[in-house]
């Protein structure tokens, strides 16, 4: 895909979620699975559909 919906970026054993999601299950499954591959810490920046329009409403 040429702009995939979650990035992640591995860092010296940190993982790094970023991007959009559908919804809050699937932002926890992507922390879930990003967890199991021994990372030392998984920090989930990822935003849910409903978080980022409500974003861009607060911002008009």
């Amino acid at each position: 895909m040429p702009n995939p919906p979650i990035h992640i970026v591995v860092e010296r054993g940190r993982v790094t979620l970023t991007g959009v999601v559908g919804s809050e299950i699937d932002r926890v499954l992507a922390r879930s699975l990003a967890s199991q591959f021994g990372a030392f810490k998984v920090t989930n920046e990822l935003k849910t559909d409903a978080e980022v329009r409500d974003l861009l409403e607060k911002s008009e």
